[in-house]
């Protein structure tokens, strides 16, 4: 008869076959019961010791943070908490839920509409250390199959998803469908979820953020570009907002609504402002007067606990999330937002046609250019994300290529060159974009020309483009580019 342990990360019991087997296990499982002993231990001691800073008028916070800083850098030399990954990736699906008709029961979120607002995928490579942001736009469109759902197939929005799931009462609910699909997109896994509200996100910096000379809340950000626009008030109506470019403080309020707003932008313009203000608040959070006051903290637990719903995790999460957070390179986030722009123009999401795209739903509703012509409609933009995620470099220089040709067949532009067909099957990151324009060799001996317009600031994309061509790109003089490009690729197709 096997013997039985038990499995304290996974919070199970398990049959081992044999007693050397049980014993291994149960070996390990008390050397990491000794392990939070001894942390919780030193804690204690170290705690009992603050009495004596306070004697010598030392600040007992700034004790205590020292003792949890010296108690987690003992036990991290013996224990390495990994993450749980998929082919070597972690994947962290971050929603917002806007809960102004809604309340939370600290289990679950009640009301009639529980739509999601915000849609980020982290994936974390644990191979390199690079983190990718991917923002999914609310009104992207999925091929919704489950009958728990009360949908017969055909594209929906994947806001809508959560809320389905959860009246349907599918298989993992409305949080089960979501990570299912945000996975068919971008072929990630999701180990992790988090749905936070709108008053999570104000208590968060709240708790965290700086105090300006009024004694208000938030954080400094610096603001790319000015931003005026209109933002729901809460008994109707809008009200008129401005974000002035630069470097500046703003409230919690102000950082809700710069995230929120999208009445004279778009959803794909608040999808980037979104991920500004995450890295903003991130950056807070791992800073060392976060890290190191106990207080605030706590009053970080307390405010995902009032307003957000996430994953079970345990010990061993926390300590590798830390661990892992804390060595990040601010070089090695890259922001990616999956909107009609991705690789291009319409080149694998495209908007409906009353917004420029091949569709014909109106808004801001999106669908891949592939919609029934692949069996699967998310494919080649799994392909696409996959690309970015293997190429970092490319992605982050984030070229815009424009490509021109010399000859017209059948009212179309001819791009015959055997090079340029190679490069455009290469799953690579780059934004390609076919001119219908002609435009005329300044060499006529040769067959493809690159000029470089980046002044120097797209190596990596040169040096693709240089090696897969076969030939070296040129710095024009006097030349401009006719669409505001990076680099501009001639191709000779005959005279």
């Amino acid at each position: 008869m096997g013997s039985i342990f038990v499995d304290l990360d996974k919070k199970r019991i398990i049959r081992a076959d044999s007693k050397k087997e049980a014993k291994k296990n149960f070996n390990l499982d008390l050397s990491k019961i000794f392990l939070v002993l001894s942390f919780f231990g030193l804690l204690f001691l170290n705690v009992w010791l603050i009495s004596q800073y306070t004697r010598e008028q030392r600040d007992p916070m700034q004790a205590f943070a020292s003792v949890i800083e010296t108690s987690v850098k003992v036990v991290d030399t013996v224990w390495k908490p990994e993450l749980p990954s998929t082919k070597g990736y972690t994947g962290v699906l971050v929603m917002g839920i806007d809960t102004r008709n809604l309340s939370y029961s600290g289990e679950e979120f009640n009301g009639d509409s529980r739509n999601i607002d915000t849609i980020i995928q982290v994936v974390y490579d644990h191979s390199n250390g690079n983190v990718f942001m991917l923002s999914i736009p609310r009104d992207t469109g999925v091929t919704v199959t489950e009958e728990c759902a009360g949908q017969n197939p055909g594209k929906r929005s994947i806001h809508f998803l959560y809320d389905l799931g959860e009246k349907g009462s599918c298989p993992g609910g409305g949080v089960g469908l979501m990570k299912k699909y945000v996975t068919d997109i971008t072929g990630f896994e999701n180990h992790y979820f988090a749905i936070i509200s709108l008053e999570a996100f104000v208590d968060i910096i709240d708790a965290i953020g700086d105090t300006n000379e009024s004694q208000q809340k938030g954080l400094y950000m610096d603001i790319p570009k000015n931003t005026y626009e209109l933002y729901p008030k809460d008994r109707g109506g809008y009200e008129s907002i401005f974000f002035p470019e630069g470097y500046q403080f703003l409230t919690s309020e102000r950082l809700l609504k710069y995230a929120r707003a999208r009445q004279y932008s778009s959803d794909f313009d608040r999808a980037r402002r979104q991920q500004e203000v995450i890295k903003a608040v991130k950056d807070k959070v791992l800073s060392s007067d976060t890290l190191l006051d106990p207080i605030k903290l706590f009053e970080l637990y307390n405010s995902f606990k009032r307003n957000a719903m996430f994953s079970e995790i345990g010990l061993t999460d926390i300590k590798a999330g830390l661990s892992i957070l804390t060595k990040v390179d601010q070089d090695k986030i890259y922001d990616i937002v999956l909107d009609d722009t991705l690789g291009g123009k319409n080149q694998y999401l495209s908007r409906p046609v009353t917004s420029g795209g091949i569709h014909s739903r109106s808004g801001y509703y999106l669908t891949p250019v592939d919609y029934k012509v692949l069996e699967d409609d998310y494919e080649n933009i799994r392909n696409f994300v996959q690309a970015i995620v293997k190429h970092p470099d490319l992605s982050g220089e984030k070229a815009v290529v424009y490509v021109y040709a010399t000859k017209y067949s059948g009212n179309k532009v001819v791009f015959e060159n055997n090079a340029y067909q190679m490069l455009k099957q290469m799953n690579i990151p780059i934004e390609i974009n076919e001119s219908r324009n002609l435009q005329k060799l300044a060499d006529s001996s040769s067959e493809i020309e690159i000029y470089d317009f980046s002044n120097g600031s797209k190596p990596e994309t040169i040096k693709l483009l240089e090696k897969k061509l076969k030939v070296k790109s040129k710095t024009p003089t006097t030349a401009k580019p006719l669409n505001k490009e990076d680099i501009t690729i001639i191709i000779k197709t005959g005279n």
